[in-house]
């Protein structure tokens, strides 16, 4: 019989036996678009070089300064390219970031991505989601430290969206991202409906604008004093998740993206009970993704122009060698 005020065995909770939260993360080096064809066609979108610097080391080097400790990169497309560049990097004898490659030739979307990477059973806590065209400086400890708050008040806590304001239409234009709505509870800054403008949905094709009407349910307003509808917000394509959300990948076949199949289709299923977040940056963080070539450009002369601080030329901070697409 285990001494009083003590458990025996695997009886222990977390705080008697020490348990440690390893950060983990999930970095996708396809991006599943045709935006970068021809020259993706021959290359990896992920090692294309950004300012003399292959993009994925842009987000590799920041997930190590954001003290992620687990990094699983899904391959797809010219996967052997990425992994020998990963194998020749100075990621491979990097023992604070363990970069761990997961190979698939055949998936041909984000979800079967997020399918495969739950089948495989290697995430194990809470995970940073992110693409590997992804540029940020933001600080993420604060992010992770507040959705694992959230998770251990309630476990129906299960995602946390990283959003810029844009405060000139002219961001969103430059670099080339949809106009979006998004509803939420100015409380707790929970996310109620999220409508994302589709290519030709107003004003003819071609158009990415909103429509001029929107309509939302208005039992929001009864369940809380106030609702939020922001039209500013811009998705960094970096997201808090637990374990759960690859569950709900696995059990919904029809999710074939975060946005909008994901977030739309727990939104609309709320008899789960899952809860979705948004998290704002400060007008200082720099956070963005390389969707087009329009966001190509603009991205090359954030970093020139030193928005992207530290990650800038002259810091030398960045790894420049390997192949495979990559800037020597």
């Amino acid at each position: 019989m285990a001494p009083k005020g003590k458990k025996g065995g695997g009886g222990q909770d977390e705080k008697e036996i020490g348990v440690r939260n390893v950060l983990q993360a999930v970095l996708l080096a396809d991006s599943f678009t045709q935006t970068f064809r021809p020259i993706s066609l021959e290359h990896p979108k992920v090692l294309i070089p950004l300012v003399n610097v292959a993009m994925i080391e842009y987000t590799l080097e920041w997930l190590a300064m954001s003290k992620v400790e687990e990094v699983f990169v899904f391959c797809c497309a010219h996967a052997e390219q990425i992994t020998d560049y990963l194998s020749q990097s100075k990621w491979s004898r990097n023992k604070e970031m363990v970069v761990t490659p997961v190979v698939s030739t055949s998936c041909f979307s984000a979800g079967e991505a997020l399918r495969l990477i739950d089948q495989k059973d290697i995430i194990k806590n809470d995970f940073v989601l992110i693409n590997g065209d992804t540029v940020c400086n933001i600080n993420l400890a604060p992010i992770v430290e507040a959705h694992r708050a959230r998770r251990q008040a309630d476990k129906s806590n299960i995602f946390t969206m990283i959003t810029k304001s844009v405060h000139q239409p002219l961001q969103r234009l430059r670099l080339g991202e949809r106009e979006n709505v998004m509803c939420l509870d100015p409380q707790n800054n929970r996310l109620l409906k999220f409508h994302e403008a589709q290519q030709g949905e107003h004003e003819g094709e071609g158009s990415e604008k909103l429509p001029p009407l929107f309509k939302f349910d208005a039992a929001f307003f009864g369940e809380r004093d106030s609702v939020q509808v922001r039209t500013d917000l811009m998705d960094t394509q970096i997201s808090i998740c637990a374990p759960e959300v690859l569950m709900l990948f696995s059990d919904n076949f029809d999710y074939q993206s975060l946005k909008p199949d994901f977030i739309t289709g727990v939104l609309s299923e709320e008899e789960l009970g899952n809860k979705l977040y948004v998290a704002e940056l400060g007008r200082q963080e720099y956070a963005a993704h390389v969707s087009n070539l329009r966001a190509y450009d603009a991205i090359s002369r954030d970093i020139i122009q030193r928005w992207a601080f530290p990650l800038v030329p002259d810091t030398n901070l960045l790894w420049r060698g390997g192949g495979g697409g990559a800037a020597t």
